[in-house]
């Protein structure tokens, strides 16, 4: 597993032990590559394929999106990393099942916040999080205005 991979991928292994994980790619943000990498995981894994976890709710959303629908497949799950107003259009539509919201604010409050803290001489942690919300179709409205 790629440590790109590691949060989702651990995440979804401990809530769901009987998670099959079939095949991880890094194509890039270009909705046409994104298209042909899931159109080929259709193709190779066909209804084992149920699931596809993106990097990107934008290009990435649009490509993965466009592949599954080319292929007649509506019960294959696409969810997201960000909220982008692409990406919650695309919620919006039924299209994208859910998006992970993470906030510019958060990721450059805690870039600022280690900042301060090193200068302060506090020992800082090797890795940082932050929280993040699960964006639906049930509570996209309350993410809206979207920051990107």
């Amino acid at each position: 597993m790629r440590s790109a991979c590691f949060g989702p991928m651990s995440e979804l292994g401990t809530k769901y032990p009987d998670i099959q994980h079939l095949d991880v790619q890094s194509p890039g943000f270009e909705a046409n590559a994104v298209k042909q990498v899931v159109a080929d995981w259709i193709t190779k894994y066909g209804e084992d394929l149920n699931a596809i976890v993106l990097a990107d709710d934008s290009d990435q959303a649009v490509g993965a999106i466009e592949a599954v629908k080319a292929a007649g497949r509506d019960d294959i799950i696409v969810v997201a990393a960000g909220l982008s107003k692409q990406g919650a259009e695309l919620i919006q539509a039924g299209d994208l099942s859910a998006a992970s919201y993470q906030s510019c604010q958060g990721d450059a409050g805690l870039a600022v916040r280690t900042v301060a803290e090193y200068f302060n001489g506090e020992d800082i942690a090797r890795v940082s999080y932050i929280s993040t919300d699960v964006v639906t179709g049930e509570n996209v409205e309350s993410f809206l205005p979207c920051q990107w």
